[in-house]
């Protein structure tokens, strides 16, 4: 089976990651805070936000919330017209995570950046 990477590895994932599949062009996300919350209560800063696409074997950035959460705060979160929820609402465009248009981080680093799925979830 030729599947995704991720895909099969999604609920073991889901257990320790905040994980979303941004399909969309240029890995359009939107996280959500509360679920932010509910990871840094159980891992404090020590979990990843995982933007992954099911396109080919591996696509994704692997960002650490610990070098992320500068810029995800109160201040950039965003209402969408169609829910009263607040959220992280962004991109990322050759390798530069986006929120608003201008809050800006570097994440080439990441892109792919999966030593074993072991130390992923953290076993």
């Amino acid at each position: 089976m030729n599947s995704n990477y991720l895909s099969q590895k999604n609920k073991a994932l889901k257990s320790r990651h905040y994980i979303l599949k941004t399909n969309l062009p240029n890995y359009f996300f939107n996280f959500r805070p509360n679920v932010v919350k509910r990871y840094f209560r159980d891992y404090g800063e020590n979990f990843m936000l995982i933007c992954w696409k099911d396109k080919s074997k591996l696509d994704a950035y692997f960002i650490p919330y610990k070098e992320a959460k500068r810029i995800f705060c109160s201040e950039n979160l965003t209402t969408q017209n169609n829910t009263k929820s607040e959220r992280w609402l962004g991109t990322i465009n050759g390798h530069i995570l986006s929120l608003g248009g201008n809050k800006l981080l570097d994440v080439e680093k990441h892109f792919n950046r999966i030593t074993s799925y072991e130390a992923l979830v953290g076993k």
